[in-house]
């Protein structure tokens, strides 16, 4: 053993990491690289122990390891797809640069499913919505961005369980697959359909047989169970993330805006399924919508980030606002989100070409604006005549209903005038103009179902279906062929408004709610044809609590 100067004793700090000599010793070391003073000062060989490695680099070499496992995972998922499709039309498999250059972006991330999604059916559920997402979802797509209010990188950022909010959402999106694809089901046992109806969105990631994405044994009434029950687990979730949320961090405008798409997901997938879960799921977002100022202030901090954001937000909006109006017109209950006349809101941070409500639903903005005054005008009636002092009242509001009436009449001429634009947008703000009509003449005018008035413009909405129809231009407002079709008196324009109702059962939106429809068209006759005087349509659309 080397015998250390032991008189040269300077101040040392305390290490952990000094040389070897210092430590056998049980020496301070000034740790001084490559030589420190003491071993300098006896002139003997200094040697360091390895530097260890810090936790934090250790964590991100398992996650470059981890990333790197996933990396060949996802390599092995692409190669094999490619190897199958290929295989299939003879042709010789693509090579890693000239697939990525044959996929565009947006078609990319059913790609990632086995990475997020650890369950099969699960991932065939996922991979069923991004073959028909925009179909049912009610969105423009654009590159990038197929399902705009959606946020795909949030969707799949957090694999299943590993997130509150993240779950609601992608529970609320497999429960409009499974909804979805029992509906489909539906069409092909009934004969509806013969084949399953072309996608828009992600059409080579599942390949050529979209028929065999489900196990065999999964009935089409087990599905859509599955889809009701997705339904419930997320808004339960939900519930439980604002708990969390509001008692811990807060609840941010991010976390916000996935519960409120997870609400609006699971409204679809209950018009799907023409279920009644879609009114909790709706109070839901509307109360996550007054926790945060109101649609005024969500869209003008949503300004404040990025055009994106906008429309993100205002996409949603638009979304709960179609809802807002239909649940109106089945109940006559007071709107909810557009709560003033000209909502100022509703027509700002709007571009042409990403409008919802003109390319998505088929009609105008402005005419849901005009639906959304005659809601509030019927409801406001339904008042009228409790308040003992109602001359007045019911003066003023005469007067706004001559008003609304004058404007809309103004909107009929326009629209059937219209030469240009979206045949489906015409045809759609036909259907809605003559229905509104229909209901200022029998709510608040007080006509009978018989009055020629009412039949002209019932009589006028149903051949506006018939035209769209005819011309492979679909309008799938059943609310509206409903409230028209229960005008109707004899057996042939009553045959005409249950084919308006049952050709829709060929759409690749085809839903339960077409059939509930049928049935409901049905009892009404059956009510007016065993003595009922002008029966209703509230009085199926609200014991019911469907949504159309």
């Amino acid at each position: 053993m080397d015998t250390l100067d032991d008189s040269y004793s300077p101040k040392f700090t305390r290490s952990r990491t000094g040389c070897l000599r210092c430590k056998k010793g049980k020496h301070k070391c000034d740790e001084e690289r490559p030589v420190c003073r003491r071993c300098r000062n006896v002139t003997k060989e200094c040697v360091y122990p390895p530097t260890p490695t810090p936790k934090s680099t250790a964590r991100s070499g398992k996650k470059r390891r981890l990333l790197s496992t996933n990396s060949e995972r996802f390599e092995e998922l692409v190669e094999g797809r490619n190897n199958e499709e290929n295989s299939a039309s003879g042709t010789r498999p693509l090579s890693p640069l000239e697939l990525d250059e044959s996929i565009p972006l947006f078609f990319t991330p059913s790609d990632h499913l086995a990475l997020s999604f650890p369950d099969a059916q699960e991932r065939d559920l996922m991979r069923h919505l991004l073959y028909f997402g925009n179909v049912v979802l009610y969105s423009i797509p654009v590159q990038n961005e197929p399902i705009q209010f959606l946020h795909l990188a949030q969707c799949f950022q957090h694999s299943r369980g590993f997130s509150l909010e993240s779950d609601t959402l992608l529970l609320s999106l497999i429960s409009i697959a499974a909804s979805h694809k029992s509906s489909l089901s539906m069409q092909q046992e009934k004969k509806y359909l013969t084949s399953y109806p072309a996608s828009r969105w992600d059409l080579i990631s599942l390949g050529n047989d979209p028929t065999s994405w489900s196990p065999p044994n999964v009935s089409q009434s087990a599905q859509r169970e599955l889809g009701n029950h997705f339904s419930r687990t997320s808004l339960s979730l939900c519930d439980t993330t604002v708990s969390f949320r509001q008692g811990g961090n807060g609840l941010t405008d991010d976390t916000s805006n996935l519960l409120i798409t997870s609400s609006l997901a699971v409204i679809i997938a209950q018009c799907l399924n023409a279920g009644t879960l879609w009114k909790q799921a709706f109070d839901k977002a509307l109360n996550l919508i007054n926790l945060r100022g109101g649609p005024a202030q969500m869209l003008q901090k949503a300004q404040e980030i990025s055009p994106l954001e906008v429309t993100r937000v205002r996409m949603l909006l638009e979304n709960l606002v179609i809802v807002d109006v239909c649940q109106c017109l089945a109940s006559s209950a007071p709107p909810s989100l557009m709560k003033e006349p000209f909502a100022p809101w509703w027509f700002d941070y709007v571009s042409a070409g990403t409008d919802t409500v003109h390319n998505a639903y088929g009609v105008d903005r402005g005419v849901i604006e005009l639906v959304n005054r005659v809601n509030m005008l019927v409801h406001e009636s339904t008042g009228l005549f409790t308040i003992l002092d109602n001359k007045g009242y019911l003066d003023m509001h005469k007067s706004k209903v001559d008003d609304l009436l004058l404007e809309i009449e103004v909107w009929e001429v326009d629209v059937y005038k219209e030469a240009t634009g979206l045949p489906r947008v015409t045809f759609g703000n036909r259907v809605l103009i003559q229905t509104l009509k229909v209901v200022i003449h029998v709510d608040l005018l007080g006509k009978s179902h018989s009055d020629p008035i009412v039949q002209t413009s019932a009589l006028a909405a149903i051949n506006a279906f018939s035209q769209a129809r005819a011309s492979d231009h679909g309008v799938g407002l059943l609310m509206a062929a409903i409230i028209t079709g229960s005008m109707m008196l004899d057996e042939p324009s009553r045959a005409e408004a249950r084919r308006i109702v049952t050709d829709m059962r060929t759409t690749p939106v085809f839903a339960f709610d077409v059939e509930v429809a049928i049935t409901m068209l049905e009892k009404l006759y059956q009510l007016r044809d065993q003595g009922a005087i002008d029966p209703s349509w509230r009085l199926v659309t609200v014991s019911d609590m469907l949504l159309f």
